[in-house]
Parts: structure tokens; C-alpha cells; sequence
């Protein structure tokens, strides 16, 4: 039997939210707000206190699925911003070297 059907498993059938689900759904939730609040640490965060009630090789793997899940939300939600400010920060460059006085761009 392989280490994720081992822990599948040990989880009971009929509840949903045993104390392993639990905890997995507390550490998730602190360390995506930790990610939300400086940009960087879920994994930090939340990876040992994974462990404490996961095996490492499950936990570890359900973190970077966590952190990559939580990187592609944030992308879909923010997709303007990530394709319209290039374009705005190049419009502000080519207004001010107008407003200095050059009448022409060169290269």
C-alpha cells in the first residue's frame, strides 16, 4: 500500500472534519493568510505544522499545491494589472521625454 492511500486510510469514512481534516484546513488557512498579508511564507509556515499530523512526503507536496493554486487565483484575478501597466509605464516614459523638450525620439 502506497504512503497516500496509507493516509487515506486512516481517515474515517463518514466524517468529514476529523481532527486531521481539521487541522490541514487551520494550517492552510493561516498560512495563505500569512501569504496574503507579506507575500511570501506559506510554505514556511505551513509545512511543519503539516508534518505534526501528516507524513512529510504528503505534506510537503500538498504545500506547493496549496502555494500553486493560491499563485494562479491571484493571477486570473489580477491579469489586467499584469498586461496593462507595462504598457502604462511606457507611455509615462515616451509623455516625459516629450515634455523635456524633444520634439523627435532617436534610438
Amino acid at each position: 500500500m502506497g504512503l497516500a492511500a496509507h493516509v487515506i486510510t486512516r481517515l474515517s469514512p463518514g466524517s468529514l472534519l476529523n481532527p486531521i481534516t481539521l487541522h490541514v484546513v487551520i494550517v492552510v488557512f493561516v498560512a495563505t493568510l500569512i501569504r496574503s498579508a507579506l507575500g511570501f511564507g506559506e510554505a514556511l509556515f505551513a509545512v511543519p505544522l503539516l508534518a505534526l499530523r501528516l507524513p512529510l512526503a504528503v505534506a510537503a507536496p500538498l504545500a506547493v499545491l496549496i502555494s500553486i493554486t493560491i499563485a494562479a487565483i491571484v493571477v486570473v484575478q489580477d491579469w489586467q494589472k499584469f498586461v496593462i501597466v507595462p504598457y502604462q509605464m511606457a507611455a509615462r516614459a515616451g509623455t516625459a521625454r516629450l515634455r523635456q523638450g524633444g520634439s523627435h525620439i532617436s534610438g
